[in-house]
């Protein structure tokens, strides 16, 4: 081998694309760690919480965060949000077994440039890492079909808008959805979201969610029964 064939170590570690991994469960974590650094062009810096991860981000250049998300956790679009505002230009990743749409189009309106499923292939995620730090958006072809549905289902007049999000909100509480969960659906704050179910539970002469849990399935009982 001739001197200009030989590899600059330095160069080499500086070229290499930094990845800060975001997943809480050491296992998972490491798991991912190995997937990811099976490209050596790649350097995978994992952490644990978003504590950890804001202090990397403080002390530490990236090109690309990859992010657990868990739905039910406080924690999750949280940190999308944090790293929305700390690094506004450093673009995320969103890797998650959530498959539901609630869930992926909350994450992108946190700030998510991307959102791969667990279920994905290597190639899939490495397709994705590549093209998220390239500054691209990419969607898991998993969840990117039903993202799809209900964007050409989204209303167009104020009072689609208005029969839309009254069906919404009937629909997560049927669910069991929360307040939270229904309100970063609708891409509307928490109080404005209780205002609405407020206003549904004067129309429905119900006291609180357990009531006009109870009027809803009364008002199907009733309809199924006249159909006979």
């Amino acid at each position: 081998m001739t001197s200009g064939d030989v590899l600059d170590s330095g160069s080499f570690q500086e070229d290499r694309r930094r990845i800060l991994l975001v997943e809480e469960q050491t296992v998972a974590r490491e798991g991912i760690k190995r997937l990811l650094q099976s490209d050596p062009w790649q350097e995978i810096v994992g952490v644990g919480t978003s504590s950890e991860a804001l202090t990397k981000l403080q002390l530490e250049r990236f090109e690309l965060i990859v992010l657990d998300v868990v739905w039910r956790s406080e924690d999750g679009l949280r940190m999308i949000s944090n790293i929305r505002r700390f690094r506004p230009s450093v673009p995320i990743l969103v890797l998650s077994s959530q498959v539901e749409p609630t869930v992926v189009r909350a994450a992108l309106r946190a700030g998510a440039n991307g959102y791969i499923t667990r279920y994905a292939s290597l190639e899939i995620l490495q397709a994705a890492v590549l093209c998220v730090s390239s500054g691209g958006f990419i969607l898991d072809p998993l969840v990117a079909n039903p993202i799809a549905a209900s964007i050409r289902r989204l209303p167009e007049t104020a009072n689609e808008t208005s029969r839309y999000r009254r069906q919404v909100i009937l629909d997560g509480v049927r669910s069991g959805k929360t307040n939270k969960e229904i309100a970063l659906f609708l891409n509307v704050s928490l109080s404005t979201m209780k205002n609405h179910l407020n206003k549904l539970f004067l129309e429905y002469g119900a006291k609180d969610r357990n009531s006009l849990l109870a009027a809803l399935k009364g008002l199907r009982s009733t309809s199924t029964e006249a159909t006979f």
